[in-house]
């Protein structure tokens, strides 16, 4: 698998993904982030995808950086959603899925040591409604309900 950070999703790729999957929920959508990017102060939206060796997207999830008096910022998968985390195909085994899961939320931890050397990194938060991320819990993140 190579997993990668990209500011750009295909929306054909990212409505096949979302309608092969489990796991995606509205707050997932093109429509859902495009609203709010358009009705926010989040600085930039990105997302980190794990692809096979064909380059067919087998896992995503997004997530926007949230500066606030540039000296505070945030990493947040979904903001403002009763939603989110990762998105992987439902065609792969159960083991496949968990290793998916785990090296994306792997790759959104390190990008935010990455960015906390550049920033003051206040809170790195990853919304898990369904509780699908039990493997943060082993990497020092707590759960706390928000809503």
């Amino acid at each position: 698998m190579e997993y990668a950070i990209t500011e750009q999703m295909d929306i054909k790729e990212w409505a096949e993904l979302l309608a092969s999957s489990k796991d995606a929920t509205f707050f997932h959508t093109y429509e859902w982030m495009k609203l709010l990017h358009e009705n926010s102060t989040y600085n930039q939206q990105l997302f980190i995808t794990a692809r096979n060796e064909t380059g067919k997207l087998m896992g995503w999830m997004p997530f926007v950086i949230i500066i606030r008096k540039k000296v505070v910022s945030e990493l947040v998968s979904l903001p403002n959603s009763a939603s989110g985390g990762v998105v992987i195909v439902d065609d792969v085994n159960e083991h496949t899925r968990e290793t998916l899961r785990e090296n994306i939320l792997k790759a959104f931890c390190d990008f935010g040591k990455r960015f906390s050397y550049t920033r003051i990194l206040n809170r790195v938060i990853v919304v898990d409604f369904l509780n699908n991320h039990g493997f943060l819990a082993s990497n020092g993140f707590r759960r706390k309900s928000n809503y």
